[in-house]
C-alpha cells in the first residue's frame, strides 16, 4: 500500500552549481503547461458562464465578476502558460503557477456553485502535473493546498452553512479523491521515471559499448595500416636483399 515515491524532473538542487534542463524534460513541461493553460482557457469561461446562466443551480456570480475573472484567467493563463514557459522554466516556477491554478479553479467552482462540476478535473490535472514534475513531497503539499482552499470556499458557502450534515459525505468523497489520484499519481509517476531511468541507462550503455567498438574498430584499422605498412616494407628488404644477392653472385661468377 506505501507507493514508491515519484522524484519528478532532474531541477537544479540547493547547494550545486546551476545547471539547465535536458532537452527532452524541457519539452515534456513545455507540453504539461501547454496543456495546463489549454484546460483553463476551455473550462474557466464555460463555467463561469454556466454561474450566469443557470442561476437556480447555485451560481453566485454576477456578470461584472464572472467577466473580471474570465478576462483575469485568460489573460493569466496565455502569459504564464503559454508565452512565459519559452524563455522561463524552473521549480518555482512550477510550484508558483499550480498555486495560482489552484486559487483560480477554487474561485470558479464557488461562483458556478457546484462543487464536483466540470472544473474539478483540473485539480486532478494539477494534482497529475506535481507527480509528474515534483517530488513527492512538493505532490502532496499540492494536495493540502488543494484541500486547504476547497475547505476555506466552503467555509462561506451558504449550503455547507445551512445544511452542514448533507454536505459532509459530499466534501469527504471529493478530499479522498484528491489524496487518491495524488498517491496513484506519484506511484504512476515513479514506475516512470524508473522506466525512463532503465532506458536512459540502457541506451547510455549501448552508446557506450557503440564508442568502445568504434574505438576498436579504429585501432584495428590502425593496427592493420600499420601491418600493411611493415610487410611492404619487409616485400622491399627481401628484394633489396635479393637485389645484393644477385649482385654477389655475378661479381663472384666475374672474378
Amino acid at each position: 500500500l506505501h507507493p514508491p515515491a515519484c522524484e519528478g524532473l532532474d531541477w537544479p538542487r540547493r547547494g550545486l552549481p546551476p545547471s539547465r534542463l535536458s532537452d527532452e524534460e524541457r519539452r515534456r513541461l513545455c507540453h504539461y503547461e501547454r496543456l495546463m493553460g489549454l484546460a483553463h482557457l476551455t473550462v474557466v469561461p464555460v463555467a463561469l458562464a454556466a454561474s450566469l446562466v443557470n442561476r437556480e443551480a447555485g451560481g453566485r456570480g454576477t456578470p461584472a465578476t464572472v467577466a473580471t475573472l474570465t478576462i483575469a484567467a485568460l489573460a493569466y493563463t496565455v502569459f504564464y502558460h503559454l508565452l512565459l514557459p519559452r524563455v522561463w522554466l524552473s521549480h518555482a516556477k512550477v510550484v508558483l503557477g499550480l498555486c495560482i491554478d489552484i486559487a483560480l479553479a477554487t474561485e470558479a467552482v464557488r461562483l458556478s456553485g457546484d462543487h464536483l462540476s466540470l472544473l474539478v478535473f483540473l485539480y486532478y490535472l494539477i494534482v497529475v502535473t506535481s507527480a509528474l514534475t515534483l517530488d513527492s513531497r512538493t505532490l502532496f503539499a499540492m494536495c493540502a493546498v488543494i484541500t486547504t482552499a476547497y475547505g476555506v470556499m466552503l467555509a462561506f458557502d451558504p449550503l455547507v452553512r445551512t445544511s452542514p450534515r448533507d454536505e459532509v459525505g459530499h466534501i469527504t468523497v471529493f478530499i479522498a479523491s484528491v489524496w487518491l489520484v495524488g498517491l496513484l499519481s506519484a506511484a504512476g509517476a515513479a514506475q516512470i521515471q524508473r522506466a525512463e531511468r532503465r532506458l536512459i541507462d540502457s541506451m547510455r550503455a549501448e552508446h557506450e559499448v557503440a564508442a568502445q567498438n568504434a574505438r576498436l574498430s579504429a585501432d584495428l584499422a590502425e593496427r592493420l595500416v600499420e601491418t600493411r605498412a611493415l610487410a611492404a616494407s619487409l616485400e622491399r628488404q627481401r628484394q633489396e636483399t635479393q637485389r645484393l644477392a644477385d649482385m654477389l653472385i655475378r661479381a663472384q661468377e666475374e672474378e
